[in-house]
């Protein structure tokens, strides 16, 4: 079984887009008081971390045959991704966005964890909300320069 088509499945990739769009961690526990720029910089460092971890999964999950092998390689990983998410402090205007994102994102690792993964996991449809178009647009713009945004080959 082809790792990065399971990861297509899954609908990593479309949640990595989804979350790198928005994240950063650290901050203010209350949430929507954390500036564009720590946000788009902590969300970037989360998404590095998070391709690095696939990255070094990819050989591991080839000689993976079963789909419950692959869905307990990728629980690490998604887990690691979905609590840096949930414990980022995102701008004010995202705050009702983040926490919809976050409970998203949780889901999927607790299907993963679980083995049960619902159809809707496996649609390859991204479970993050859009965010606003205003913030999307601002953030993206911060996001372009940033080193581990571009080691991550990730772009908003």
């Amino acid at each position: 079984m082809e790792f990065r088509r399971v990861m297509l499945g899954l609908g990593v990739v479309p949640v990595l887009a989804g979350a790198a769009l928005f994240g950063a961690c650290g901050g203010d526990d209350d949430g929507g008081t954390g500036s564009d720029e720590d946000f788009v910089a902590d969300l970037c460092e989360i998404m590095k971390n998070f391709s690095d971890d696939l990255d070094n999964l990819e050989e591991e999950a080839e000689g993976a045959e079963e789909f419950d092998e692959i869905a307990e390689l990728l629980s690490g990983p998604i887990g690691d991704l979905a609590d840096g998410f949930a414990d980022l402090n995102p701008p004010e205007d995202l705050q009702d966005w983040h926490e919809e994102a976050s409970e998203e994102l949780d889901k999927l690792s607790d299907d993963l964890d679980s083995g049960e993964l619902t159809e809707e996991a496996m649609s390859g449809e991204s479970p993050i909300p859009d965010p606003p178009e205003e913030a999307a647009e601002r953030l993206s713009a911060l996001a372009e320069d940033n080193e581990d945004c571009q080691d991550a080959d990730f772009d908003f």
